[in-house]
């Protein structure tokens, strides 16, 4: 699906589709929900086994994705 697709079919225009492709903080999250969803990408989970299954399988989709097009990962220091 073209970037024009999905911005017709999610209600945004083709310059924020290309901002969530881009994970820009400033497009609304409800946008950034409809896409995942129109795309097939899931993003909720029910339980931390099926949230561990999710991770994997986008785990999996970002290794088909070139080096060049992915963030660096960042350590989240997540001890409260």
């Amino acid at each position: 699906m073209s970037q024009a697709e999905l911005a017709k079919r999610i209600g945004v225009t083709r310059p924020t589709v290309m901002a969530i492709e881009k994970g820009s903080p400033r497009v609304a999250v409800g946008s950034v929900f409809e896409a995942a969803v129109t795309v097939g990408v899931p993003i909720l989970a029910e339980s931390p086994g099926e949230l561990d299954r999710l991770a994997t399988s986008i785990a999996a989709i970002a290794r088909v994705v070139p080096e060049r097009a992915r963030r660096k990962q960042h350590k989240v220091d997540d001890d409260f």
